[in-house]
């Protein structure tokens, strides 16, 4: 077996290009092997902006030999009454490359049939490579792409080299103008004088990860993206600790891993005087467009420094520092001037103006959205039993909740969004609570974000994303596989945490149709009348909540189970999953099980269901059921009502499986008479719903 090793060498790709890239690269790669039979080890990525490279630990140098079996024409067709071949046979062994001795002979479903064996011989590996990594190459896909030379091929940036090594051997292959080679570039600004600006090249011999690795290292590059995001950590870490601080922000530290090849921190400060800003418009002006390191203590105090990153030697750092503060000191001195004068109007004056500002096409401005908002917070302010205060302050956090988005600091910083509404509702003399709640509604923002800590915050929250979920899907903008460009399944699980966290008692399934009403029916005409939006909607919803559950832990089986039986009151589903997947550990749980899916299976198809009828039972084996189930149904749904499902449980497998298994044992359930039939029929449904309907649908369980 042999190494591979495949170097992309690109002009300097956007920071959230690369991991994404090498994942790609690293399926792709893995599913293209196994598919064609080149057995192989393991497979590495690694990647800088200038480079995207791939391993592969091991790769047989030939492809498996292959039999497969060829299935075909009947006995009775290849071959006639005296058992000669007939056109068809031989037509048969012609197409497959074998004499008509060669037929072989084997019993089917459908009688006998001849079939031949062929095998195909593997290719060798350094055949194959060429255009497989040709093919990897124009698999990666990216948000954006550039086209260059060949108008057939694109890539995130300009392809500028391949490296490609099989063993000790040159992969040897051309695209898109590039030719292979076994060379690598170093880092182009930290180098020599001769080499400044394009990098010192350098020669490998072979495949060879940590040679690869070693020979970056010592042109300055660090492939590895764990050990670069370790060294830019512990040099910003030797700054940030003068200070009795952290870098605790994960996106910003993985962001400015994949900025440089080879980092360098220098400690920069601005004006002590911009600390009379909110701190999270410095924060905001630093993380922005100059992705810098704020310098925040373990008290929450902002310092007035920060941590630049740089992908140069710390020899004329002193030039980057200063040119860092005159930027910062520009935007900080903008942002001062633009607070100044957002607060000269009061928020709520801000709100009519939002008409002028569209949100899409097809669902209005930012007013009639606004307008929206506050009816479904109202809606789920009352649905949660809130008091008259809750309602009103909800409507009037909701009703200035967007009113910030034509403020000239969120114009500038998009991201402060909320946090400027907070600043400018104190300023404008709005009580905190309805300040907070503006701030509140943009949460969760991701998907491990703070979720709101205040009931009207979070009941904004449910409206602000109930309004952008229907709104979508009321026109027609359903999210298919990668492609979610209103972030609805981010605003799903929102939703989800919620809901959870604050334990509010609602129907998702009522907010939903509600929040559908809110929109004129012209725009819901685009949408399928087959599928109604509410119908879609929910399947959505199943889908995320099976997600979100999945990612918990939950068994498959279980999560369907308790899904089928209802999920709009999201609480009670977590109750009722959190339950049986407990209960499923019980001996009984077998026999609970079986129980309820013999019920199930013969009452699934009853289509007219009818009331009980005593006077037309006549076995005793019925009539004992139907007792039984009348002295325990009231104790069973009091246990349900009070969510002590494992009680119930119990009590259920105790009460009914050993008369339900006497009655199957003893009893005809499909007689000719239809009314005997459907009344037997009934009782097994009542049973078996009194259990699926309540806690789980159980004949969605898999039982070892």
């Amino acid at each position: 077996m042999q190494n591979l090793l495949f170097e992309i060498g690109t002009e300097e790709l956007p920071a959230g290009y690369i991991m994404p890239a090498l994942k790609q690269m690293e399926s792709a790669l893995t599913s293209k092997l196994q598919e064609i039979k080149l057995v192989f080890n393991k497979i590495s990525t690694a990647g800088t902006p200038r480079r995207l490279t791939i391993f592969v630990d091991g790769i047989a140098e030939t492809q498996e030999n292959v039999e497969e079996e060829v299935l075909g024409p009947s006995c009775k067709i290849a071959f006639d009454e005296n058992n000669n071949p007939s056109n068809a046979g031989k037509g048969f062994a012609k197409s497959q490359g074998v004499n008509i001795e060669d037929l072989k002979v084997k019993e089917t479903k459908k009688g006998k049939y001849c079939y031949v064996i062929k095998k195909q011989e593997g290719e060798k590996a350094e055949t194959l490579l060429p255009d497989i990594l040709k093919w990897l190459i124009k698999s990666i896909d990216f948000p954006k792409r550039m086209v260059w030379n060949d108008r057939d091929v694109s890539f995130a940036r300009p392809i500028r080299s391949f490296t490609a090594l099989f063993g000790s051997e040159l992969i040897n292959f051309q695209l898109n103008g590039v030719k292979s080679g076994n060379t690598i570039k170093g880092n182009p600004y930290i180098s020599s004088e001769e080499t400044y600006g394009a990098g010192k090249t350098v020669e490998l011999k072979k495949a060879d990860f940590a040679i690869y690795k070693q020979a970056l290292l010592k042109e300055n590059v660090i492939v590895d993206f764990s050990e670069r995001k370790a060294s830019l950590k512990e040099k910003s870490s030797a700054i940030l600790n003068k200070y009795n601080a952290g870098f605790d922000d994960e996106e910003l530290l993985n962001e400015l891993t994949n900025l440089v090849e080879f980092p360098t921190a220098i400690e920069c400060q601005f004006e002590e005087s911009f600390l009379d800003l909110p701190d999270e418009v410095i924060i905001a002006a630093m993380k922005g467009h100059q992705k810098f390191c704020p310098v925040i203590d373990q008290n929450g105090k902002l310092h007035a420094k920060f941590v630049s990153v740089l992908n140069k030697a710390e020899k004329g750092a002193e030039n980057v520092r200063d040119g860092n503060e005159r930027v910062l000191r520009a935007r900080l001195a903008d942002a001062s001037f633009f607070l100044e004068e957002d607060k000269k109007v009061p928020l709520y004056n801000r709100v009519e103006n939002l008409k002028g500002m569209t949100f899409h096409g097809k669902l209005g401005n930012y007013l009639e959205r606004t307008n929206r908002i506050v009816d479904l917070s109202a809606f789920i302010a009352e649905k949660i039993g809130g008091t008259p205060d809750l309602i009103s302050d909800a409507k009037r956090a909701a009703y200035l909740c967007k009113a910030d988005l034509i403020t000239s600091m969120v114009g500038e910083l998009p991201e402060l969004q909320g946090i400027m509404g907070r600043e400018y509702a104190i300023n404008s003399g709005e009580p905190k609570n309805i300040a907070h709640a503006i701030e509140e509604h943009y949460l969760p923002r991701f998907a491990n974000d703070k979720l709101p800590e205040t009931e009207i915050g979070a009941v904004i929250s449910l409206a602000d994303k109930f309004d952008m979920v229907s709104g979508c899907f009321a026109i027609g903008l359903i999210p298919s596989g990668s492609q979610d460009p209103f972030a609805l399944r981010r605003s799903v699980q929102g939703i989800i945490r919620i809901i959870e966290k604050m334990q509010l008692k609602i129907s998702i399934d009522d907010i939903v149709r509600h929040a559908l009403t809110l929109f004129p029916e012209q725009r819901q005409a685009d949408v399928d009348s087959k599928i109604p939006p509410v119908n879609q909607i929910a399947g959505f919803i199943k889908d995320r909540l099976k997600q979100t559950f999945t990612d918990r832990g939950f068994r498959y089986d279980l999560i369907n189970a308790a899904i089928a039986t209802d999920f709009s009151d999201i609480c009670t589903l977590s109750d009722r999953l959190q339950n049986i997947s407990e209960i499923s550990k019980e001996d009984f749980w077998s026999d609970l099980v079986t129980l309820v899916e013999r019920t199930f299976n013969i009452s699934k198809n009853l289509i007219n269901e009818t009331e009980i009828n005593e006077t037309i039972m006549v076995e005793p084996e019925e009539k004992d059921l139907w007792k039984t189930f009348c002295g325990n149904e009231q104790e069973i749904n009091l246990l349900i009502k009070s969510k002590d499902y494992l009680k119930a449980s119990i009590s259920y497998q105790k009460a009914f499986s050993k008369p339900v298994h006497t009655f199957f044992d003893k009893v005809f359930v499909n007689v000719d008479d239809e009314d005997i039939r459907n009344n037997r029929l009934s009782l097994l449904k009542k049973i078996n719903r009194l259990y699926s309907s309540n806690i789980a649908d159980l004949s969605k369980v898999v039982v070892e």
